[in-house]
């Protein structure tokens, strides 16, 4: 139990569906400072039955994702890059570690992508990587086709972003990721 001694207040409300009770918890109590994932146990005090439901806390900054200048002609199975770009100068990513990272990849033809981290992208606070090719074995082609993509990032404790970006036809240059970057991904990947 991080924190059982959570203030809060009870209430009830008259809605179009009946009575529904509301339990405010106020933030920045101990261990709930942080914008992400929490996991709240309710405890009826008239029964041995508990409920758990999952709060989250996302952060009001809003941030998107920018195209390195050495992504914009991008050819098909390169790597593209972004910068993760915050108001007033906010840092993306988590201060301890992201929980629930969803990354989705919709490419030309209309086929959506979830991607898995380390495999087929990276993400270092303000840098962030979908790589040409990923995969379980190193051999899916992300950026398969020629065309417009879509890219979808959602972190817990953060807004959505979503930006375009172009694959150009041509013989790709930036395919392989540097030896430095595969033994990162390696060591990453034992660490899991």
């Amino acid at each position: 139990m991080i924190n059982g001694n959570l203030t809060n207040s009870v209430s009830k409300e008259k809605s179009k569906y009946g009575t529904n009770g509301v339990i405010t918890i106020p933030t920045a109590q101990d261990n709930m400072r942080n914008h992400g994932l929490y996991l709240l146990n309710i405890h009826s005090s008239y029964t041995a039955e508990s409920v758990t439901i999952p709060v989250e806390f996302v952060k009001a900054a809003k941030f998107s994702l920018e195209l390195q200048a050495q992504s914009n002609n991008a050819k098909q199975g390169e790597r593209v890059g972004f910068d993760v770009v915050g108001e007033n100068g906010a840092t993306f990513g988590n201060d301890l570690k992201v929980d629930n990272m969803q990354v989705t990849l919709i490419k030309p033809d209309g086929t959506s992508h979830n991607l898995t981290y380390i495999n087929d992208f990276f993400n270092f606070i303000n840098y962030f990587i979908v790589y040409g090719t990923g995969g379980e074995d190193g051999k899916t082609v992300n950026t398969d086709q020629v065309g417009t993509y879509t890219l979808k990032v959602r972190y817990a404790g953060y807004q959505e972003m979503e930006t375009k970006f172009e694959i150009f036809p041509g013989k790709a240059v930036n395919t392989e990721d540097s030896d430095t970057e595969k033994g990162g991904k390696i060591r990453s990947q034992k660490e899991e």
